[in-house]
Formats: C-alpha cells, sequence, structure tokens
C-alpha cells in the first residue's frame, strides 16, 4: 500500500467499521448504542 500512514490507517479502520456494520445488518442488529453511531460516506 502507498501513502500517508494516516491515510492508510484511516482507510484500515473504516473498512473494519463498514465491514462490522454489513454484519450487524446481516445478523438483524439493529440496535447500536449512540457512541457506536456510523457515517458510512
Amino acid at each position: 500500500m502507498n501513502g500517508n500512514a494516516g491515510q492508510i490507517n484511516y482507510a484500515t479502520a473504516k473498512a473494519g467499521v463498514v465491514g462490522m456494520a454489513k454484519t450487524m445488518a446481516k445478523n438483524g442488529d439493529a440496535t447500536m448504542s449512540m457512541s457506536m453511531r456510523l457515517d458510512l460516506d
């Protein structure tokens, strides 16, 4: 991977959060705490 270390960390973390959100949606885990609100832009 090429790029700024901060950008790589951000992209990796965001991919993990998006994957978690998709998994929760598939599993029917509809409730998320306020601290887990996602911005999926």
